[in-house]
């Protein structure tokens, strides 16, 4: 029978990652909250109290200002629409033969269904339902004639 190293080199390595793992884990205890004095402790928890306090605080700063930019782009969004609106309304009387060869149901798709969106929000809904009545008598109008 003849005698191989392979194995007991295998043993050698995983003996030593379990004696490596063996002095990691034996190795110094970690300070705990409990471990400290109670003035240390109140210190550290006046501290993180007024860290949590500064991040409450951050938060609703950053809350309002989601909202803030949320209802500029809102704004801004019915802005361009009723400008499209207006150019279309506009190629219409001045050029009557494009009512026939467009297709009602693709009219302004897109638009209609942001519109809808900001409905759904809550947010600038009032405005979004005003153009969007004036689309849908649009449409009316394009289907019409």
């Amino acid at each position: 029978m003849r005698f191989s190293w392979v194995p007991l080199r295998l043993n050698g390595y995983i003996i030593g990652i379990l004696c490596g793992i063996c002095l990691v884990s034996c190795g110094p205890p970690s300070i705990t909250t409990q471990d400290l004095p109670v003035t240390k402790q109140k210190q550290k928890i006046a501290l993180l109290s007024k860290k949590l306090s500064m991040a409450k605080k951050e938060q609703k700063n950053l809350a309002v200002q989601v909202e803030q930019l949320s209802n500029e782009m809102h704004a801004a969004q019915i802005a361009l629409i009723r400008g499209q609106i207006d150019a279309y309304e506009e190629s219409l009387r001045n050029n009557s033969s494009k009512r026939s060869s467009q297709n009602k149901a693709d009219l302004f798709r897109e638009e209609r269904e942001t519109l809808y969106r900001m409905m759904q929000q809550g947010t600038s809904s009032f405005e979004a339902q005003i153009v969007l009545d004036r689309i849908l008598q649009l449409m009316d109008c394009v289907g019409n004639h």
